[in-house]
């Protein structure tokens, strides 16, 4: 069953990071079968307060797939580029 990686970016607190880290992550993702299917910052809240910078969306063929990705050495050699360059959230749900 398909899972979904939903990311809510809040601030960038360093984009020559950020971008390093977005560089590098996204074949790391690819190679694990994580397709992205939304990546934007055009964005029209639509109430509740939630207005976040940038909302990704990413498709994994599975959990254990996307477990794999986030607990692979290539990813973990990346991580701390994630931590030190935005403010943000990250929510796994199932597909219907």
């Amino acid at each position: 069953m398909s899972v979904y990686m939903i990311i809510q970016t809040e601030k960038v607190t360093d984009p020559e990071k950020y971008q390093e880290y977005a560089s590098k992550a996204k074949p790391i993702l690819e190679s694990f079968g994580g397709r992205y299917l939304v990546s934007t910052e055009k964005i029209k809240p639509l109430g509740g307060g939630w207005n976040p910078l940038k909302v990704l969306i990413i498709e994994f063929p599975n959990e254990e797939k996307f477990s794999a990705c986030f607990n692979s050495q290539e990813y973990k050699a990346i991580v701390q580029l994630r931590l030190d360059s935005l403010v943000g959230q990250s929510i796994l749900v199932e597909s219907l």
